[in-house]
C-alpha cells in the first residue's frame, strides 16, 4: 500500500510539472498560490467561511501525536484578510513552509463557536455558559478519565460534604487494618486505594448512603486509576482484588461498616452545606454561584488566558483532561456539543504562539474544497523579496549614477549599492519603529509615501507615535547618505582608475632610467600621488559636509585629477627621453 501511495504521489507531482510546462509553452499563465487562495478570503473577519491547513501530504488530517497542549483536532487558520496578508508576507507563525494548503469549510449543521473575544463573550452567552459548566462538572464526567479536583471543590459547594478526606482515610484504615485484612494491605497497595474510593462514593455522592454494585465499583476504580495501570505491579494488584484481596463479600462488609456510623452522610452533608453557604453567601442551587464561591475557580479565572465564557470553559476543560488530548476533544465535542472553535479575536485562546487559530474536533465536521500547491513558503518569499530588494536598490543606484554623475555604472558599482543602503539603514532605522527589517526599510525609502506603509504586516506598528517631520527628515537623511556613499565609492574608483594607473606607469618608466634621475622621478611621482589623494579627500570632505552636490563633486574631481594625470604623463615622457639618450 505504501509503495502504491508513493507512486501515486510521484504521478501527481509529475502531472503538475507537465501541466505547468504545457501552460508555459502555450503562453498560458497559471494562477499563483496567492491568487488561488485569494478567492477564499472572507469579506469580514467576523464571518470566515473557509479555513486553511498546511500539510506535507495532500489530505486533511488530525495529528494523533500532537505534542502541544491542545485538544485533538484539525488545526487551521481562518482565511481572513489579515491572515491572507501575513501569508503573502511569509509571516504566519506555524507550518507555512509545508508543501500543500488544504482549504476546507465547516459543514452547516455543525456547532462552530466563533470567538470575537469580549465583544461576544467568546461566542457563548451566559445561559449556555452556565449549562455547559454544569455538564463539565457532572458526576458522569468526573467518573471518566478526568482530573476530579475541580469536581470535588464544586460538589462540596453544591451538595455539602458528608465526610472530609481525613475522616474517610480514618474510616477506611479502621476497616482494612483489622487482623484479617492487614496482610492483604501490605502485599497489595491497590486495597487502600479501592477502599478509599468506595468510601468516598458511599459517603459523599448523591444519593447519600447508596452503594454502587461491586462490579460497577471495580469499574470505577479502574477508570479513576488508569494512570496507575501502566505500573505492572499496581495493575496486578488491581486484578487480584476481585480474586482474593477485596472480594465482593469484603466490599459488602465494608459498606455495612460505613453505614453504621453515628452521623449519616446525608445529615453530615446538609449540616456542612449550611455552614458553607452562611460563610460564603451564595446560592448552592446555582451552578455558577456555587462554582464562583470555590477557591479553585478563583485561581482558574486568574490563570486563564481569556476571561470570556469560552476562555474559561477552555481552561476548565484543560484542567479536567489531565494531559490527555483525546479526553479534551471528547469534553468539547461529546459533553459540550461543540464541534469546533475559532479564535478570530486573536486572544491566543487555543495556543499562545498562534493568536488567531481554529480547531475542529473531527473530520466529519468539515468538508475539503481545494488543495493548493504551496509556493509561498517563507524561504521562497524571502528569496523573492531579497531579489526584489536588490533589484530596487540597483535601479535607484543606476538612476543616481546617470542623473547625478553622468556615468553608466559597472556591475561592481551596483553591487556596492546594497552595502551603501545597509549603512544608511543602520544609521537612521532607530528613528523609525519597525525599520530594523531591511526589506521594509527599502520599500518605505524608495516609496512615494512619507510615512511607512501599512501594507507591510508586522512592521511600523507604532507609526502613529511619530511625527510627519521625523519621517520627512529621516527619509531625506537616508537618501542623502545613500547618494553620498555611492559618490564616495565613485571617487575611489575614479581615483584608482586614473591616478592609480598613472602613478604605476610613471614609477615603471622611472625604474628604466639610471641614477640620479631615477630617484628624482620616483620621488616626484610619489609627491604627485599624495597631492592628488589630498585633493580627492578635500572634495570628499566637502561632500560629507553638504557643501557641494554629487554633480559638483564629479566636475571638480574630473577637472582636478586631469591636471595630476597630465603631470604623470610628463614624468613618463621624461623617462622615455632619458632612456633613448
Amino acid at each position: 500500500m505504501t509503495k502504491f501511495q508513493d507512486k501515486w504521489r510521484t504521478f501527481l507531482s509529475e502531472e503538475q510539472i507537465e501541466e505547468k510546462t504545457r501552460a508555459e509553452k502555450e503562453g498560458v499563465k497559471l494562477p499563483s498560490t496567492a491568487e488561488q487562495l485569494e478567492k477564499y478570503v472572507a469579506k469580514d473577519f467576523k464571518s470566515p467561511e473557509y479555513y486553511m491547513q498546511f500539510s506535507d501530504v495532500n489530505k486533511l488530517g488530525i495529528n494523533p501525536k500532537s505534542g502541544y497542549s491542545t485538544p485533538l483536532g484539525i488545526y487551521s487558520y481562518p482565511i481572513t484578510k489579515q491572515l491572507y496578508r501575513l501569508f503573502i508576507a511569509g509571516k504566519l507563525p506555524f507550518a507555512q513552509g509545508r508543501k500543500y494548503i488544504i482549504v476546507f469549510k465547516p459543514n452547516e449543521d455543525k456547532n462552530i463557536v466563533l470567538s470575537l473575544g469580549k465583544r461576544n463573550d467568546g461566542g457563548i452567552d451566559s445561559k449556555t455558559f452556565e449549562e455547559m459548566l454544569e455538564k463539565l462538572l457532572s458526576k458522569e464526567v468526573s467518573d471518566g478519565k478526568v482530573n476530579r479536583g475541580v469536581y470535588h471543590a464544586y460538589r462540596r459547594h453544591t451538595q455539602g460534604q458528608g465526610f472530609k478526606a481525613d475522616e474517610i482515610l480514618k474510616l477506611t484504615n479502621g476497616f482494612i487494618r483489622k487482623d484479617n485484612f492487614i496482610n492483604k494491605v501490605y502485599r497489595n497497595k491497590a486495597v487502600s486505594f479501592f477502599a478509599r474510593l468506595a468510601a468516598d462514593e458511599f459517603l459523599n455522592e448523591k444519593p447519600y448512603g447508596k452503594a454502587l454494585s461491586y462490579d460497577k465499583m471495580l469499574d470505577k476504580f479502574m477508570k479513576n486509576n488508569s494512570y496507575a495501570m501502566k505500573d505492572g505491579y499496581f495493575k496486578t494488584g488491581a486484578q487480584n482484588l476481585e480474586k482474593e484481596d477485596f472480594t465482593e463479600e469484603d466490599y459488602n462488609n465494608f459498606i455495612y461498616y460505613l453505614d453504621a456510623q453515628d452521623l449519616s452522610p446525608k445529615e453530615s452533608a446538609e449540616l456542612r452545606l449550611k455552614e458553607l453557604v452562611a460563610d460564603k453567601g451564595y446560592n448552592p442551587n446555582s451552578p455558577l454561584e456555587a462554582l464562583e464561591a470555590t477557591e479553585y475557580w478563583q485561581e482558574l479565572k486568574k490563570d486563564a488566558r481569556s476571561k470570556t465564557n469560552l476562555g474559561l470553559l477552555w481552561y476548565l476543560s484543560f484542567k479536567l483532561q489531565d494531559g490527555n488530548p483525546r479526553v479534551w476533544r471528547t469534553l468539547f465535542q461529546n459533553v459540550l456539543g461543540i464541534d469546533g472553535v475559532v479564535d478570530v479575536a486573536g486572544e491566543g485562546l487555543i495556543h499562545p504562539s498562534e493568536k488567531i487559530q481554529a480547531v475542529f474536533f473531527s473530520k466529519d465536521v468539515v468538508e475539503q474544497v481545494a488543495t493548493i500547491r504551496n509556493t509561498e513558503t517563507p524561504e521562497a518569499i524571502s528569496r523573492r523579496q531579497e531579489y526584489r530588494t536588490k533589484e530596487s536598490i540597483q535601479r535607484r543606484a543606476t538612476e543616481f549614477y546617470v542623473d547625478a554623475l553622468g556615468i553608466k555604472p559597472s556591475s561592481k558599482m551596483l553591487e556596492s549599492a546594497l552595502t551603501a543602503l545597509k549603512k544608511a539603514q543602520e544609521t537612521n532605522a532607530w528613528k523609525i519603529d519597525g525599520a530594523n527589517n531591511f526589506d521594509a526599510f527599502v520599500s518605505w525609502l524608495f516609496g512615494k509615501d512619507l510615512f511607512p506603509p501599512s501594507s507591510i504586516p508586522g512592521e511600523f506598528d507604532n507609526a502613529s507615535k511619530l511625527t510627519k517631520t521625523v519621517y520627512e527628515n529621516t527619509k531625506k537623511e537616508s537618501l542623502d547618505q545613500f547618494h553620498r556613499i555611492l559618490t564616495e565609492k565613485w571617487i575611489d574608483d575614479y581615483f584608482t582608475g586614473t591616478i592609480g594607473e598613472k602613478h604605476t606607469d610613471a614609477r615603471s618608466a622611472a625604474y628604466e632610467t639610471t641614477e640620479p634621475l631615477q630617484t628624482q622621478l620616483i620621488m616626484e611621482a610619489q609627491a604627485l600621488r599624495r597631492e592628488a589623494a589630498d585633493f580627492s579627500n578635500q572634495v570628499e570632505d566637502s561632500l560629507k559636509e553638504g557643501e557641494i552636490s554629487p554633480k559638483e563633486v564629479r566636475e571638480r574631481i574630473v577637472k582636478g585629477l586631469k591636471e595630476y594625470a597630465e603631470a604623470f604623463d610628463v614624468i613618463v615622457k621624461t623617462a622615455q627621453r632619458a632612456e633613448k639618450a
